[in-house]
């Protein structure tokens, strides 16, 4: 089959930096394939697909050696809006790509520096929205979207370009299980029908790897380690060298990895698969017995009641009749479709947004009535867009800054920035600019901010977008450590797996409203609820649905920890 995408010997440094964000990085896509890009946060992954279309080096400079060919056209000798022609990429952060105000004008700007004659651009356009579920908002201003909105209409501006390669980097950060799976049932459909060619970088991989042809491997150096398909993958790699290289993997590869239930070889691909496994080995196991115990009861530290909000008149309301009771000490997930009002609520809750008179209590005592310095030192808020939140010029400083304003001193304050940074893997960095960092990176800091200064209750907005898969367990394992501590936890997250691995209790949240609260095994046993919101189980409880269908005395195992319990006991 013909390459249309060939890498060779690529090596590139940005200006003023020392080390190379790629390394001698060569290989080839052929046209019609899918290929993963696979590493650490900071390998390269994204700067390696802005060379596909000459972004790097012709408006992102840099020392650049090797050579990069799409379609026959070298990315340095041609013109980026050429290139484009070929290429169509979806950045990580979609207001990165804006250039008008307007949905419809959005997708079809790219058409209209084609001079695509109107009927025809009007035809693609409609088109492209209709495949991501946007066409009835095509008249709407891009800043009244939520962030997943906003994603969906970069993706249809670059489908409505039709160029034969889409490059996308981590396209479903922003949007919720229902309508990442929908997404990538688009692109395998473009993949089949039009011949597309695919190359992704992405970490939510459960839904991915069936799609994919061969995985592109990268170290934490930028350089390739491996090309192979993703079974050939699992047969080269034990799992937990890829997951100990900070690279997510399928859920179903970390739960079944090395135990009794799979065969010597090739690790399954789908959910289907594993089912048929732990099925096989059932027929000469019987499973332990697996009991979960009772989680103590609190008194309420944050209350909702009857919590309405909207933006502006004559707007639809963001919040209606909320009512919600958060237990002192909880780990509490948000979820909902984008739009659900998950993040109005968050802000609602930490007065960011001011919640109307008797509607959100802290402790009892009515927040619109609390003066705000007293409710960010009780509550602290990690923002969705890291950006919203930087202050300072530094990223020492940015993290020196909420325990200086408390008074702290200033030697306890570099011993906890200093340990923070190590924590974080951000030491390197110190003394960047916080909007100098890469959007992993950028994370990290935000989210870091909020850890170092110990809140009673801390809300993070998608804390682990974007990270690599040590760094976001890291995260994740320190909001635990604080849990454990006696401190509320409340993430906002659309990945399903968090919740199951993670969180005690679960709000539901659809069109404004609370759909469900309480613990998560009743959510996930609750499949009408789930798909009122258009919500998915992660893979690990869908498997533990087709097992139990099968065997109804197999155990609801919702997390990774909690499978491999029961399988190692095989």
């Amino acid at each position: 089959m013909q390459d249309i995408v060939v890498v060779e010997g690529l090596t590139f440094a940005y200006e003023g930096m020392a080390r190379p964000v790629l390394q001698n990085v060569s290989f080839r896509v052929a046209r019609g394939e899918a290929v993963l890009i696979l590493g650490p946060s900071g390998c390269g992954k994204s700067t390696l697909l802005l060379t596909l279309n000459g972004i790097v080096p012709q408006r992102l400079p840099g020392t650049f050696s090797g050579r990069v060919t799409v379609d026959g056209l070298d990315t340095r000798e041609h013109d980026v809006p050429q290139v484009a022609e070929k290429v169509g990429l979806v950045f990580q952060d979609p207001e990165a790509q804006f250039c008008t105000l307007y949905v419809e004008d959005e997708v079809a700007f790219g058409l209209e520096n084609l001079c695509t004659p109107r009927p025809v651009m009007q035809e693609r356009v409609a088109w492209a929205l209709r495949q991501v579920g946007l066409l009835e908002k095509a008249h709407a201003r891009l800043d009244h979207l939520s962030g997943g909105e906003k994603q969906k209409v970069v993706l249809a501006a670059t489908l409505a370009m039709d160029p034969p390669v889409l490059a996308l980097d981590t396209p479903t950060a922003n949007l919720d299980p229902a309508s990442a799976r929908e997404f990538w049932y688009l692109l395998a459909r473009l993949k089949e029908e039009l011949g597309k060619t695919l190359i992704i970088v992405e970490q939510q991989v459960d839904e991915l790897m069936p799609l994919v042809d061969r995985v592109v491997l990268l170290d934490g150096g930028g350089q390739v380690i491996d090309v192979a398909s993703p079974r050939e993958l699992t047969r080269r790699y034990p799992v937990r060298r890829l997951t100990q290289m900070g690279i997510w993997v399928p859920q179903i590869w970390e739960a079944l990895a090395d135990t009794k239930v799979v065969n010597q070889g090739a690790l399954p691909i789908t959910v289907e698969e594993a089912a048929a496994e732990v099925i096989r080995a059932l027929n000469t196991h019987a499973p332990p017995p697996v009991t979960q115990p009772p989680r103590p009861t609190s008194p309420p530290i944050l209350t909702v009641q009857g919590l309405s909000y909207t933006y502006s008149r004559g707007k639809a309301p963001a919040l209606t009749d909320v009512h919600l009771t958060l237990p002192r000490g909880t780990f509490c997930a948000i979820v909902g479709t984008n739009g659900a009002g998950k993040t109005t609520l968050a802000k609602c809750l930490t007065k960011i947004l001011p919640p109307p008179p008797n509607t959100v209590f802290l402790d009892g005592h009515d927040i619109h009535h609390l003066p705000l310095t007293e409710v960010t030192r009780r509550v602290g808020y990690v923002f969705q867009n890291p950006e919203h939140q930087f202050v300072t010029d530094t990223v020492f400083d940015e993290l020196a800054f909420g325990l200086r304003v408390r008074g702290v001193p200033e030697p306890d304050v570099k011993a906890r920035v200093d340990a923070m940074l190590e924590k974080m893997r951000l030491v390197s960095r110190a003394d960047a600019h916080p909007f100098s960092l890469s959007q992993g990176e950028k994370r990290r800091l935000s989210v870091a901010t909020a850890l170092i200064v110990e809140p009673d209750i801390l809300i993070l907005d998608e804390p682990t977008l974007g990270q690599d898969r040590d760094t976001a367990l890291a995260l994740m394992d320190e909001m635990r450590r604080l849990h454990a501590a006696g401190r509320t936890v409340i993430f906002i997250t659309h990945d399903m797996r968090l919740v199951a691995e993670y969180a005690h209790m679960v709000v539901l949240m659809h069109q404004g409203r609370v759909l469900f609260q309480g613990a998560v095994e009743a959510l996930f046993l609750d499949p009408r609820r789930l798909a009122q919101a258009s919500l998915i189980v992660p893979p690990l409880v869908e498997l533990a649905h087709r097992v139990r269908a099968r065997r109804p005395d197999w155990p609801l195992l919702t997390s990774t920890r909690a499978w491999r319990s029961v399988l190692e006991a095989f």
